[in-house]
């Protein structure tokens, strides 16, 4: 510990985000970037306390700012999907605390299952079933949709964008399709659509006292909402063929590899 650090002593457990070369036994990192772990998490909340929710908030920032701008009417919707991922949940716990409707927008009766299970009030749609766009525009109710925060990506941002706003912009977060996009551009020069993206691979940039006020929200929505933050499985590395299946089928949470 360097003698200009006030606020961590050695010993402390403590979880970090950005640390290159994590997965080794030492490292060396900012003191920025270390933030201690009370008692009352467990490792495994530890080890995706930061990056999950770090990815949370810079999308919300992205959707704030461009809500503000659209000057958005108080009851316009969010519409997020990929909302029962472990990134998706907590965009949706934070934009409800914002006052915003959301309507989540998952693909499989499991997914739906998670979101009733945690906001039984949120509307929420399975875009793998048939009709899947009628039940989303009742879910909508004729209200202006002036952002998406979209996870899947591929196919399936063709479909969405129909739902936003003349003007709107879809923030994209995720590539659950990991396929291309089928767009073609006068899709979104006749409407003057936008696309924007936000990757936590770019939050290192953003300014010290926005990470800091990061560190200290994720503090705090881990010990107001514990739940969003519940690990699905965890394996030690030797069981990896297991993690892998697991991560492939679980689809509303995180997956670790432990390796002691």
């Amino acid at each position: 510990m360097g003698p200009s650090v006030p606020a961590l002593r050695v010993g402390d457990r403590v979880a970090v985000f950005p640390a290159p070369g994590a997965w080794s036994e030492h490292i060396t990192v900012p003191a920025e970037a270390a933030v201690a772990v009370p008692d009352s998490l467990s490792d495994e909340t530890a080890s995706v306390l930061l990056v999950n929710t770090i990815t949370s908030r810079d999308v919300l920032r992205a959707v704030d700012e461009l809500r503000a701008a659209a000057a958005a009417p108080s009851d316009s919707p969010l519409l997020v999907s990929g909302a029962a991922s472990a990134v998706g949940k907590l965009i949706v716990q934070q934009a409800r605390d914002r006052g915003w409707p959301v309507v989540a927008v998952v693909r499989s009766d499991r997914a739906a299952s998670t979101v009733r299970t945690n906001w039984p009030d949120v509307p929420v749609v399975v875009s793998g079933s048939g009709g899947w766009q009628r039940e989303l525009e009742g879910a909508v109710r004729g209200r202006p949709v002036p952002v998406i925060a979209d996870a899947h990506g591929g196919p399936f941002v063709r479909e969405i964008l129909p739902f936003l706003d003349d003007g709107g912009t879809l923030v994209v977060w995720g590539d659950l399709a990991a396929q291309p996009w089928t767009l073609s551009t006068l899709e979104l020069l006749m409407r003057e659509l936008k696309v924007r993206a936000v990757s936590i691979t770019r939050w290192a940039t953003r300014p010290g006292d926005i990470r800091a006020a990061d560190r200290r929200a994720a503090l705090q929505i881990a010990a107001q909402h514990p739940h969003l933050l519940a690990v699905h499985a965890a394996y030690p590395l030797a069981e990896l063929p297991s993690a892998i299946s697991a991560a492939r089928t679980s689809g509303t949470g995180t997956v670790l590899l432990k390796l002691n």
